[in-house]
């Protein structure tokens, strides 16, 4: 499956949502995220990768999060005062 072939099927899968912050997130701003991060051991198998904000995927990185982490808390907040 192609890069784009997978973005797509994730974006249907994840139903446009992003899985970090829960919003809704236009497929051209679509990032494809390794839930396991590669650098951790993890895969580029479906069911390691997520849809996320390009804003969203940047400011994880490496870091892993689980169901019970509050990402809000940990992720630089947005810059509203950038047009």
């Amino acid at each position: 499956m192609t890069a784009v072939n997978m973005r797509d099927f994730l974006y249907v899968r994840d139903s446009g949502i992003c899985q970090l912050c829960k919003h809704p997130v236009k497929l051209a701003d679509a990032h494809i995220d390794h839930i396991d991060p590669l650098s951790h051991g993890g895969s580029s198998e479906p069911s390691n990768l997520q849809i996320t904000h390009s804003y969203c995927n940047i400011s994880k990185r490496a870091k892993i999060i689980d169901a019970q982490f509050k990402l809000n808390e940990t992720l630089p907040k947005r810059r509203t005062d950038v047009p």
